[in-house]
């Protein structure tokens, strides 16, 4: 069934029924991301569901979530370097343009975020080149008191501070600056 649903997450039109159609399309496939059984994230792969959702992240940062925390998922992005700089990229795009519009989601919103870097942050390969990804405004105190009543969401962000600290070559000065 979610190959059906693909060809709304792939259209380009910004029309607000085609943006509620992506939006419900991306609901159904969270769902099944959501069920914690290997073969639907290996499902998901196989079928592409992962290019399509960085195509409209905001909504599906979720769904990425989801298939980083499993080791299919994690691997998968990590085979190509240019798979892991898109997710990356894609992932501090949305943190660069996070707004007080969002306020109703922010939460939700961020807690994703911060989990996807923080998955991408225990690849110590990529780990020193990550924190030259990660943007400092994420770090910033104001999203940390955003998710300060969300106790998992914060230990994630302090997680992600800490490993990306501990990277052997953590070369951003902005980074050290903004966890100072």
């Amino acid at each position: 069934m979610p190959v059906y649903l693909y060809p709304f997450l792939n259209t380009m039109s910004n029309e607000k029924s085609y943006e509620c159609l992506r939006i419900t399309s991306l609901g159904v496939i969270g769902s099944l991301a959501k069920v914690e059984d290997p073969e639907v994230i290996e499902y998901l792969l196989s079928t592409q569901i992962f290019p399509s959702c960085l195509r409209c992240m905001q909504v599906s940062t979720f769904i990425i979530y989801r298939i980083l925390q499993s080791e299919k998922g994690f691997k998968y992005c990590f085979i190509l370097a240019e798979r892991y700089l898109s997710v990356s990229q894609c992932l501090g795009k949305l943190v660069e343009n996070l707004s007080e519009d969002d306020a109703e989601n922010m939460t939700c919103l961020i807690r994703n975020i911060i989990g996807c870097y923080l998955r991408l942050s225990e690849n110590e390969r990529t780990r020193p080149q990550l924190s030259s990804y990660v943007p400092w405004k994420l770090l910033d105190r104001k999203y940390a008191n955003i998710v300060r009543s969300d106790p998992k969401a914060l230990a994630n962000l302090r997680q992600l501070v800490f490993n990306l600290r501990t990277s052997k070559s953590c070369t951003n000065p902005l980074f050290r600056r903004a966890t100072d």
